[in-house]
């Protein structure tokens, strides 16, 4: 019997809703072709709720969009990357533009992530101060405000590639111009003292990007 199945361990990761989750699926399910009794735990949240795991200590890895400290954290820059833009019904009046500008977000009911980080980028990106816009609602994962875009709520402000577009699905993304993007890492704490799991996990996640 492979000493493989001897090894055992527990590998701890938030993640923040984005594609790169891929990777960490992929890097997984490698790890766990070799080592089948190494368990990964996924914890989901925005990229506050997932750093502030990390720096509990109650995550080995956080996936974060967006920028991460790097004075407080090592990271990995995953290859793929979020454009920003505003999800909405399809049957809205902004629905038919190809982009939005800042200054449409400035006469709609917008529904926005609870993220200081992305807050501040839109500032940047607007030249003006956030509560300049009507914020109807907040969230931390688009899943679920998406449901409230589909109600007629607002428009949420999110980044492409999490919500499936369908002939069947209500809702459309726009993107913005000037585009806004995001990066996505993976980090944990510097002076991190890994478990042989979480070792492991690390590896195969370099070998897979």
């Amino acid at each position: 019997m492979s000493l493989h199945l001897y090894f055992t361990g527990d590998v701890w990761i938030g993640g923040g809703e984005t594609e790169g989750m891929r990777f960490i699926a992929r890097s997984a399910y490698s790890l766990q072709k070799d080592y089948p009794s190494v368990h990964i735990h996924l914890y989901s949240g925005n990229t506050m709720d997932v750093i502030e795991r990390l720096q509990k200590g109650l995550v080995d890895f956080g996936v974060g969009v967006g920028a991460i400290d790097l004075d407080r954290y090592n990271t990995i820059r995953l290859p793929v990357s979020h454009t920003a833009g505003l999800l909405m019904r399809k049957d809205s009046v902004l629905a038919s533009k190809k982009v939005i500008t800042p200054d449409d977000l400035l006469s709609i009911p917008v529904i926005a992530p609870r993220n200081e980080g992305v807050r501040l980028a839109y500032e940047k990106w607007m030249g003006r101060g956030f509560d300049i816009l009507n914020v109807v609602a907040s969230y931390n994962l688009i899943f679920n405000a998406a449901f409230l875009v589909e109600e007629g709520v607002g428009y949420a402000l999110c980044i492409d590639h999490l919500i499936t577009a369908s002939k069947e699905n209500p809702l459309c993304f726009v993107p913005y111009n000037p585009s806004m993007g995001f990066t996505v890492d993976i980090a944990w704490k510097k002076q991190q003292v890994f478990s042989k799991a979480s070792q492991k996990f690390l590896e195969r996640l370099q070998q897979e990007i």
